[in-house]
């Protein structure tokens, strides 16, 4: 693999909104009396205007308009579009779900699996060789989750939406060939009108629309947080080859499995541990990896970081 495909502003902004995500599960518990519905309803609907926000910022609100205009004059690239927003919506959903559920702990298992998923789909669609210390990271990877199968005997719907879900839905964003951010800005264009829809008919509205501390920083709480870390998610998906990208994606489910336990209470038993140990050695060797290929300067990092 060339040096210069393995971007460290995208190894930056992985970890970043990789860290950024996890917060949102905890968060999720200050919401009452929402439930999973409407919360995702809720974040569509204030994460849109931070999004756009953030591209007045970024300068970038020509490319979005020049996208939307793109879709609306081409019906192939808007089902592209659209199918990215149903895919990227059915996740938020579940993110929203689960915390709610007690279901934490089998999303968490889903980001375990999908990183190997990437990889295999990296090495199908790129056909590109992949690394020792790669296939190393992959082999840790694999051994934790097998371990998890293993235990539990299946694998429950949760983790397969996670697992399955996400790989198509980095594939056909790649297909759009347009900036991340303007991308994230229509799809969640695409998705606001069914958000609207839920929240309307959620059971708690009149609850939600009367509560200061919901509608004036909590909401708007959420919307901050998860623009700030789908943008440096998704635009690390394009900085970063797929396999790389997904194999960091362990420093998610590791934090998920964290917070679970700590703030949660879902039990993580002394079998869990050679699920999670494993894939803890995966984003070691997946950093290992990054090092020797590019072995950057302190300075490289901090440059990285501020861009």
């Amino acid at each position: 693999m060339n040096q210069n495909e393995v971007s460290l502003r995208g190894v930056a902004l992985t970890i970043i909104a990789t860290a950024a995500f996890a917060l949102i599960s905890p968060y999720v518990k200050w919401l009452a009396p929402l439930d999973g519905v409407e919360i995702f309803a809720w974040r569509t609907l204030w994460t849109l205007p931070i999004v756009i926000v953030l591209m007045i910022r970024a300068g970038s609100i020509g490319k979005w308009v020049s996208l939307l205009n793109r879709l609306r004059k081409h019906p192939g690239t808007l089902s592209l579009l659209l199918a990215c927003a149903g895919l990227l919506g059915l996740q938020q959903w579940l993110f929203m779900w689960a915390p709610l559920h007690g279901r934490m702990l089998d999303v968490s298992l889903g980001y375990f699996l999908l990183p190997i998923v990437m990889v295999l789909v990296s090495k199908l669609v790129d056909a590109k060789p992949i690394h020792a210390l790669q296939w190393i990271a992959v082999a840790c990877a694999g051994a934790g989750v097998a371990h998890k199968f293993l235990i539990d005997q299946a694998f429950s719907w949760p983790t397969l939406v996670v697992a399955l879900g996400f790989p198509p839905y980095f594939l056909l964003r790649r297909k759009l060939r347009h900036d991340s951010l303007s991308i994230l800005g229509a799809e969640l264009m695409a998705m606001a009108p069914v958000a609207a829809i839920m929240a309307l008919r959620g059971d708690n509205l009149s609850g939600a629309l009367g509560s200061a501390t919901l509608m004036g920083c909590l909401l708007p709480g959420l919307g901050i947080l998860s623009a700030l870390s789908f943008s440096a998610y998704l635009r690390a998906s394009q900085l970063l080859p797929i396999g790389i990208f997904g194999l960091f994606g362990y420093i998610e489910p590791i934090l998920l499995a964290i917070i679970s336990a700590a703030l949660f209470h879902e039990p993580i038993s002394a079998n869990d541990v050679w699920t999670y140990a494993p894939v803890s050695m995966s984003v070691f060797f997946t950093g290992l990896y990054v090092w020797q290929v590019r072995k950057p300067s302190i300075t490289e990092i901090c440059e990285s970081l501020e861009g």
